[in-house]
């Protein structure tokens, strides 16, 4: 019986409340800084993923999940590549240093130098310097 009485009250709270519209990033920079987070948040949730199949047990499944988590790292470089081509002032900086090392030393490299990026950006909006 109650929720005969809620339903109502909940549509009308949701028709009062102001809708959280998503801004879209009008500016260069804008676009620039949202990208760079953008990428930086897939970059460590890609490392999170690889060392999530890494503590699983000695199995087939294991096997399967690192090739998986390999996989989708390497599609997010060529991906990372793609996409800040429009910046190439960043892309060149994210492209600069190779790793030695495997794809999970690759994929930390280029979150370590995308970081360093968005550091620099933001320096740059602070003190009013283009890039």
């Amino acid at each position: 019986m109650g929720s005969l009485f809620s339903a109502p009250l909940i549509y009308a709270a949701l028709a009062l409340l102001p809708r959280q519209r998503d801004r879209v990033a009008s500016t260069r920079a804008e676009q620039r800084r949202e990208l760079l987070n953008r990428l930086l948040e897939e970059a460590l949730g890609l490392r999170g993923a690889y060392m999530s199949a890494r503590g699983l047990p000695l199995a087939p499944r294991r096997s399967q999940a690192l090739q998986e988590a390999r996989r989708e790292i390497i599609l997010w470089i060529e991906s990372s590549k793609t996409r800040l081509k429009r910046y190439p002032e960043f892309a060149g900086i994210l492209e600069a240093r190779g790793s030695p090392g495997g794809v999970l030393d690759d994929l930390d490299g280029r979150t370590a130098r995308l970081a360093e990026i968005r550091r620099l950006d933001e320096m740059s909006r602070r003190l009013g310097l283009p890039i």
